[in-house]
């Protein structure tokens, strides 16, 4: 997967992508959904696929003292897109610049002169351009004039609700893993370097691995059995745990 942290000076292989755009905080099912939706449009014509997505998180950027949010951090949703079969993730740099780029210099400036997109995917109730102003029927008209496509993926729901970040936040604060699970695909992960800690553990007889939480949305405090995946190194598996 190739990835640009900007929207200037795009490779000119890398234009005429079908995207998906959001923020995709959790690349949950409602998410995955949107990217689905866009891997088809691709196929219609024989394009490539990538992904739109901002970091940091809007929300970190007006409101930097409140608590702890995401789901995930950069790392771990770009190794999730990845893992969906992504050809192209543009990372946008979420700053004050972008953040007062109007809704129609957003359509124009990034959309189609900086990526040069053919079609965007978008959710329903996504939101762009300064205050939030943009919403998805003034994306399809700026989409019609500036000569992109614009398809609107509906929200994803069961009889609980609709498939939300906030609503995966919701489960893991109330201490229900096995909601949040139903909503991602998948139960909730945390991905991160194994840290140096106080070993503790060992004389438990069980070996410590901790990971830090820093910038992550907590769940509800309590003793979770867990699984332990080691990605390299001598002890490379599966395991059983207790977090």
């Amino acid at each position: 997967m190739k990835t640009f942290k900007t929207y200037a000076d795009i490779p000119t292989d890398c234009h005429d992508r079908v995207v998906a755009m959001g923020n995709f905080d959790g690349v949950h099912l409602g998410h995955q959904s949107v990217i689905a939706l866009a891997r088809a449009i691709a196929a219609t014509s024989d394009s490539k696929l990538g992904v739109i997505t901002f970091e940091p998180h809007p929300r970190q950027l007006f409101a930097p003292d409140a608590p702890a949010f995401r789901l995930m951090n950069e790392e771990t949703r770009a190794h999730r897109i990845n893992k969906l079969g992504i050809d192209t993730l543009f990372e946008l740099p979420f700053n004050i610049e972008l953040s007062k780029l109007s809704a129609e210099e957003f359509a124009r400036d990034v959309l189609a002169k900086g990526l040069n997109i053919q079609h965007v995917v978008i959710g329903a109730d996504f939101r762009f351009g300064k205050g939030r102003q943009g919403d998805a029927e003034l994306l399809g008209e700026l989409g019609e004039e500036l000569g992109f496509g614009v398809t609107v993926a509906p929200l994803v729901s069961d009889e609980k609700g609709d498939y939300s970040s906030s609503a995966i936040r919701e489960a893991l604060s109330t201490g229900h893993p096995e909601d949040a699970a139903r909503i991602l695909g998948h139960w909730h992960r945390v991905d991160g370097i194994v840290e140096k800690g106080d070993h503790r553990g060992r004389e438990l007889g069980f070996p410590p691995a901790p990971i830090s939480l820093d910038g992550l949305h907590l769940p509800k405090f309590g003793v979770y059995a867990v699984f332990f995946d080691v990605l390299d190194w001598p002890h490379k598996g599966v395991y059983r745990g207790a977090a």
